[in-house]
């Protein structure tokens, strides 16, 4: 008998039971069978590098990667409007890859596809990897004692965490631009969608995050997906003066539903080896960055 999953739906928020997401959609290259490393297993890896997860417990996912995140009704409609566009442009740019094995900069052009309907899809695929639940952990804002002066970087990690409930709060504005198949417009000041190519068969489906820099004691709230061809990151409410990663793909957004059109992507080809967020360092570097830390260490 099959197990059923219920919960509530990562776009249209209905409690009942909920159907199995391809992230991405299957027909782009997620079909076959993947396995699953939480966040946990992967920090109790002790010493061992990144990419040696040899003897780890997994998820088996039979059906290729995904979540049991969406109703019935919107895995259909989502999947309906805007699956088949993502499909077309993640095949095309894997062509492209395939015929360039060499280049870390790749600069594509595209003719006659629906750009909407694909951020679109990168939007829900958002949507359900940032779903109700996962959305509790950051559910109350801090609460700090004004009168007390902190450090920098204790500063730093409060401001951040407020980040992460302020980002939250905006996920009902994302949901609702996903189930409205011709509402156009991104806000840019709260949302930036950026896109990368990549040739590693690492995925990543990291949720909600603030990757910090200690040194600038500076954070910026973002969540990433990674599956071969394509990575996504999804930034939320991203400083004035940020440096983004990758490609900025937020305008796709304005234009309509039955917009077809031609569009050029200067694409960055990034390394994975890692499964933490907005991290493309190559082997060795990790290795060299390892070796360093263990100097530090008694």
């Amino acid at each position: 008998m099959t197990k059923k999953h219920c919960g509530q739906c990562a776009l249209c928020g209905r409690e009942g039971e909920l159907t199995y997401e391809h992230i991405p959609p299957k027909s782009a290259f997620n079909s076959n069978p993947t396995k699953l490393y939480t966040g946990d297993k992967l920090i109790q890896n002790g010493d061992r590098l990144p990419w040696d997860v040899q003897g780890l417990t997994y998820l088996s996912q039979q059906q290729g990667s995904g979540l049991y995140s969406l109703c019935k009704d919107c895995n259909s409609k989502t999947g309906t409007w805007y699956g088949s566009a993502y499909r077309e442009i993640a095949h095309i740019i894997a062509h492209s890859l395939q015929a360039n094995k060499d280049s870390t900069f790749h600069g594509i052009g595209i003719k006659d596809v629906y750009p909407q309907r694909f951020i679109k899809q990168v939007l829900s695929m958002f949507c359900s990897v940032n779903d109700h639940e996962a959305l509790k952990a950051f559910a109350n804002p801090v609460q700090v004692n004004h009168t007390q002066t902190l450090s920098p970087l204790f500063q730093m990690l409060i401001d951040a965490q407020q980040g992460l409930f302020e980002a939250s709060q905006l996920m009902d504005e994302l949901r609702a631009f996903v189930l409205q198949k011709d509402a156009v417009g991104l806000d840019k000041d709260k949302f930036r969608v950026c896109m990368y190519a990549t040739r590693s068969p690492l995925r990543k489906l990291t949720g909600m995050t603030s990757a910090m820099d200690i040194h600038e004691t500076s954070y910026v709230v973002l969540s990433e997906i990674t599956a071969e061809p394509l990575g996504f990151l999804l930034y939320f409410n991203p400083p004035k003066d940020f440096e983004h990663t990758g490609c900025d793909i937020t305008a796709m957004a304005d234009l309509g539903y039955d917009d077809k059109t031609s569009i050029e992507i200067p694409l960055q080809i990034f390394e994975m080896n890692t499964y933490f967020p907005n991290d493309y360092r190559s082997k060795k570097e990790i290795e060299r960055d390892v070796q360093k830390s263990k100097e530090y260490l008694p």
